[in-house]
């Protein structure tokens, strides 16, 4: 039998792992992203427009979970005893302004597949 202990950790550790699954998803994702690239390359054909679309959006979620992991990072640094954290300056790390308008709060639309986000 496990003790109480060995099944909970303190939430700074926690974040820093999915942090840390997130920043390995993210590098996955560029591999996947810059594989693909080559292989359109490689056969010589111009890239057809919903080839295009498609890189762009891979290219958009490896962005949007880097800057989770980004985000969750600082939240860690930046928690105090209490757990509160202040939003606005945690969110500064996310560049996708849509995605930080969510982490704050505000009303944000996802936007629709195949449209990219904007940059802050």
């Amino acid at each position: 039998m496990t003790s109480a202990s060995d099944d909970s950790l303190p939430i700074r550790i926690a974040t820093v792992r999915v942090a840390t699954e997130l920043n390995g998803l993210r590098e996955r994702l560029e591999r996947v992203e810059h594989g693909l690239e080559a292989v359109f390359m490689e056969a010589g054909n111009v890239p057809s427009t919903q080839t295009i679309g498609m890189l762009q959006e891979l290219d958009v979620l490896q962005q949007s979970v880097g800057a989770l992991a980004d985000y969750l990072e600082r939240l860690t640094e930046l928690a105090d005893k209490g757990g509160e954290v202040p939003i606005a300056e945690a969110v500064k790390v996310v560049p996708l302004r849509e995605m930080a308008a969510r982490l704050k709060g505000m009303a944000a639309d996802a936007g629709p597949s195949g449209h990219a986000e904007l940059f802050l």
